[in-house]
This record gives structure tokens, sequence and C-alpha cells, in this order.
């Protein structure tokens, strides 16, 4: 386990793996959670970005699984505090294979709590050519090194 100390702005964890992104894996969790025609159907996704695309919200479902494959959570969490700059830079296609980057971009001590302090951690999601997709920033509680 690590703790606040142990992380520096600058710090950056990657993905140990891709994730691919099936239609198949599209259609349903768009059916479920965001059944938007373009999502659901390769003709009316042909108008809108060319090919059937995953919704925001499945991608940044992916993008935090691929996180926990990261190391970034060796860093002992108390909880997130929120998501901020949420970027979606190019439409995640099916059969895109995605992997993260997360850099730790701010370290303050919490004014309220002595025992924990304040990681703002940056993650951008990426395809297989390595171009951007999504970038998002979440501000979380970390648990300091116990005295």
């Amino acid at each position: 386990m690590k703790y606040f100390e142990d992380a520096e702005v600058g710090d950056t964890f990657c993905s140990e793996t891709r994730y691919c992104v099936s239609a198949d894996e599209i259609k349903q969790f768009a059916g479920q959670w965001d059944p938007q025609r373009y999502h659901l159907d390769e003709a009316a996704a042909e108008n809108v970005v060319g090919a059937l695309f995953a919704p925001l919200v499945m991608t940044m479902c992916i993008a935090i699984k691929l996180t926990h494959t990261t190391g970034f959570f060796e860093i002992d969490p108390v909880a997130g505090l929120g998501l901020e700059d949420v970027r979606l830079a190019k439409p995640v296609l099916a059969e895109d294979e995605l992997s993260v980057t997360v850099t730790v971009v701010a370290k303050r001590d919490s004014n309220s709590k002595p025992d924990l302090g304040l990681l703002t951690q940056r993650t951008d999601v990426f395809n297989q050519n390595n171009e951007l997709v999504l970038s998002y920033v979440i501000p979380s509680l970390v648990y300091k090194r116990p005295r």
C-alpha cells in the first residue's frame, strides 16, 4: 500500500492491458443505458461519425476499469470528490482498443482532515493509434501514512 506522501505531481501510471470495444458490447450497453440510435444502429451512426461508436459513459466505465490495472489505486484511496473537465476528443469506435494513462496533476493536504491528503488525477484514454479519445480529472481524498 502507498500513501499520500508517496505520490508526487507528475507521477504517471499506465494501464497494463488494452480493452477492445466490440460492436455487440456497444449495442448492449447503449440499449440499457443510452439508447440513442447512433449507438444502436450502424446505419444511423454512419450519418454521425461514419461508424458505430460507444456512449461517453461506457468509455468512462472502461477507463475506470483500466485505471485499476495501472497501479494508481495502490495509493490508499478514501473517496473520489467529483468529476471535472471531461473532454471527449474523438469517438470510440467498435473494435477500438483502449488504454489509459493516469497522471497526478495536483497534491495538497486536506484542510479539514489532518490524516488525509487530496490528490488530483488526470486520466487520458487512448485508442490503438495512440490518439486521445477522452480525458477527465478526478480530485480524490487519500490516506496519509499512519503515524
